[in-house]
């Protein structure tokens, strides 16, 4: 069982991760707790699974996209947005596919923000309500951030390539056995 904790409050919900419970679901709970507290949240659970077991489960992967229809049907996000955020996912799922859905929510704007917060990396990617989108990248342990505004979705420039990489080192090593494998061209 996970809980959804506000940040620098004691406020925790019971949340759900799994569609066909009687709770909640994550995205539900956030976007709940987003529009009646105007803060950011973060879900916690209360057995972490290890780094190397890929976290997003096929309920989470249809919870996020299902969270993205809901919140276009409850005309919270705009479908420029909600298309925009199913590219940016399904272009990092394709580089990363053991990536956790992110936590997120509805900007003030009408916007979309997605974070991910891992150990010492947090990287976010919000898309505005134009279509694009921009990207921040904070390492905690050496204090430093970097990121870029107004992107184009379907367009990745090479920091953005190269911080992902960084983000989700693990899928580095299985990024070199395919470079090998089809002779040295990237793919």
């Amino acid at each position: 069982m996970s809980q959804l904790r506000l940040r620098d409050t004691s406020l925790e919900i019971p949340i759900s991760s799994h569609p066909s419970s009687s709770g909640p679901t994550r995205f539900q709970a956030i976007d709940d707790v987003w529009q009646s507290h105007s803060c950011l949240v973060s879900v916690q659970s209360a057995s972490p699974p290890p780094s190397a077991v890929i976290l997003n489960t096929k309920d989470e992967v249809f919870q996020w996209t299902r969270y993205l229809s809901e919140m276009e049907s409850r005309g919270k996000l705009s479908p420029i947005v909600t298309s925009a955020a199913r590219e940016l996912w399904n272009f990092l799922l394709k580089r990363e596919p053991g990536i956790e859905v992110p936590h997120a929510g509805p900007t003030g704007d009408g916007g979309l923000l997605m974070a991910w917060d891992r150990d010492r990396h947090y990287f976010e990617l919000e898309v505005s309500p134009s279509g694009r989108y921009d990207w921040f990248y904070r390492d905690h342990e050496e204090d430093t951030y970097w990121g870029a505004e107004d992107c184009t979705v379907g367009s990745y420039s090479e920091d953005l390539l190269s911080t992902i990489r960084r983000v989700w080192p693990e899928s580095e090593s299985k990024r070199q056995i395919e470079f090998a494998m089809v002779g040295g061209e990237q793919r």
